[in-house]
């Protein structure tokens, strides 16, 4: 496999857009400036702490879904139709790509971007990215361990 996936669109979630809103999220994400540059030692953790959790990918996967689902119930219903097994394995395939492009920052920018509008025409709004952060570290701390969650926590 490439450092490169494919994520597919999943029609069954996919919400209509208001024209007006789509429109305001394309303008700031156009016009939005780069995040900050990583430094080599926070791409190094990154690349560690996925080389650790990916053989636990699938209870990484679960804990991150039942975290978010628990604390953000109106989250859940963006997720209606979609095949569990089938989510799972792209955010791992996601988290692969962002891994192995940690040093490729214009690719990865591309890509995020791709995603981002990909899932904004599942529904997602800017507001849903802060509570997918937040099960997501509390999701790996569980599996990893307190100790890898810190040491990410510093980076972010």
């Amino acid at each position: 496999m490439t450092g490169k996936i494919k994520i597919e669109s999943v029609e069954s979630v996919r919400r209509p857009q208001n024209a007006e809103k789509r429109s305001a999220a394309t303008a700031i994400a156009k016009h939005r400036p780069p995040a900050r540059q990583l430094t080599k030692s926070e791409v190094g953790l990154l690349e560690q702490t996925f080389k650790a959790l990916a053989p636990r990918g699938d209870r990484s996967a679960v804990q991150f879904y039942a975290e978010l689902f628990a604390r953000h119930p109106g989250i859940k219903p963006l997720f209606d139709g979609t095949d569990i097994p089938t989510q799972k394995a792209k955010l791992h395939g996601a988290f692969k790509l962002a891994v192995e492009n940690l040093r490729h920052p214009v690719v990865l920018d591309d890509a995020l971007r791709k995603m981002g509008t990909q899932h904004e025409d599942y529904g997602s709004d800017p507001a849903h990215y802060a509570a997918v952060a937040d099960a997501l570290l509390d999701a790996m701390e569980e599996v990893a361990g307190v100790h890898e969650e810190r040491t990410l926590e510093q980076c972010g």
